[in-house]
């Protein structure tokens, strides 16, 4: 009983990551210097776009987007399904 109102109290909570600036990721230097150019300022921005949303930013690569997913799935979020 406790550990499923736990969990419901937790699924409801928004993510704390979401308002922090996208250079508490960890990326390299490149990643954010190209995710900066773009406007993406926080995760949160981050998290609204989607996989070919990323394939458009001016010299955002597979390897980064591998990058950023493995990090955003680090924390818990991911990028926004679909296209």
């Amino acid at each position: 009983m406790i550990i499923s109102k736990i969990k419901s109290l937790l699924k409801n909570k928004p993510n704390q990551h979401l308002e922090q600036n996208i250079i508490n990721l960890d990326t390299t230097d490149r990643i954010y210097h190209v995710l900066r150019k773009a406007g993406i300022e926080t995760i949160g921005d981050l998290t609204e776009l989607s996989r070919n949303d990323l394939k458009g930013v001016r010299r955002m690569n597979r390897r980064g987007i591998v990058e950023i997913e493995g990090l955003l799935k680090g924390i818990g979020l991911e990028l926004r399904k679909g296209e």
